[in-house]
């Protein structure tokens, strides 16, 4: 239906986990972890600020619970 469309618009899954990423950079950075992204275009159709979110708190659980020295990819 109509509701269902709301937020929804097209963009590359890459750049938004390059930029939230890159946010969470300083956290791993100071913990001495490697995250790490690899990953090709992927366009996708869906809420961009709903997957931003989903990917920050991925990252955030990532980093608070790898040991120093570890690795996130």
């Amino acid at each position: 239906g109509a509701t269902a469309a709301v937020g929804r618009c097209l963009f590359d899954l890459r750049s938004v986990a390059e930029e939230v990423a890159e946010s969470w950079m300083p956290a791993a950075i100071r913990k001495k972890i490697d995250l790490g992204l690899e990953l090709g275009a992927a366009p996708l159709r869906g809420d961009f600020f709903l997957l931003k979110e989903l990917l920050s708190n991925l990252i955030d659980n990532a980093v608070a619970y790898t040991p120093p020295g570890g690795r996130i990819t």
